[in-house]
C-alpha cells in the first residue's frame, strides 16, 4: 500500500503510474491525490482532447476501458478520472485484465470512496502489483488537532493547540470542512499573528 506523502511527491516530480486506485472512508485524501494529478499531468491547453472525467453511477466498465485504451493527442499522456467508482462495486473486478496490462500513455484514476474493495479478490492483488493502491483511512478525533497543526505549518502559519481542539469540537473530523475554515482564517488573521481560539469563536461561529 502506498503512503499519501510518497504518492504526492512522485506526482509532483512527474513520476506517474498508469493506474491510481484510491479507496477508503476518508474522501479528503482521495480528493487531494486526484487534484494533484489534475494539476500535474496535463497543461490546461492539453485537457480538452486528453482528459476524460466519468462518474460511476452513469458509466459502464466498458466505457472506462474504451477511454483508457485511447491514445493521447499531441502530448505524452491522457488522463482518465473515474469519480464515484464505488457505484461500480458489483462489476469493478472486470478491471482486472486491464490492470495487469495497462495502456502506458494513459493515467487512469479510480476514486472509490467511503469503502474499500474486497482484499481477497484477484483485483486487489493485481492492483498491489501493477498500480498505485491507496487506502484513505479516517482520522480518529484525537489525531485531527495534530493534522490541523501540520496543515497550518505547511502554509507557514501557526495555530495554537487550544484553537485546534476547538475547531475539532466545532466541525468534528470532517477534514474538507476543517480545511475550508482554515483557509478562511488564513485570510482574516494577520500573517504574523498566531491563530487562537478567539479567532475560531469570532470567524467560525462557534462559541
Amino acid at each position: 500500500m502506498n503512503s499519501l506523502q510518497d504518492i504526492l511527491k512522485d506526482i509532483q516530480e512527474r513520476r506517474f503510474s498508469p493506474i491510481y486506485f484510491l479507496m477508503g472512508e476518508e474522501s479528503y485524501f482521495i480528493d487531494r491525490i486526484e487534484k494533484e494529478l489534475y494539476h500535474n499531468v496535463l497543461l490546461e491547453e492539453e485537457r480538452a482532447f486528453n482528459q476524460v472525467v466519468l462518474y460511476g453511477k452513469d458509466t459502464a466498465i466498458d466505457q472506462i476501458l474504451d477511454a483508457a485504451k485511447r491514445f493521447p493527442m499531441m502530448t505524452e499522456y491522457q488522463l482518465v478520472i473515474v469519480r464515484e467508482a464505488q457505484e461500480l462495486s458489483r462489476v469493478i473486478d472486470q478491471l482486472d485484465s486491464y490492470v495487469k496490462n495497462p495502456q502506458p500513455s494513459t493515467i487512469l484514476v479510480i476514486c472509490y470512496k467511503y469503502k474499500s474493495i474486497d482484499k481477497r479478490k484477484k483485483l486487489y492483488k493485481s492492483l498491489q502489483e501493477h498500480a498505485v493502491l491507496f487506502e484513505s483511512k479516517q482520522l480518529y478525533e484525537n489525531q485531527v488537532p495534530d493534522w490541523i497543526q501540520k496543515w497550518v505549518k505547511n502554509k507557514k502559519r501557526t495555530i495554537n493547540l487550544k484553537a485546534s481542539h476547538l475547531l475539532v469540537e466545532c466541525l468534528g473530523t470532517h477534514l474538507s470542512a476543517i480545511e475550508q475554515s482554515l483557509e478562511k482564517l488564513l485570510l482574516v488573521v494577520d500573517h504574523d499573528h498566531e491563530i487562537t481560539e478567539n479567532h475560531i469563536e469570532e470567524h467560525i461561529g462557534f462559541s
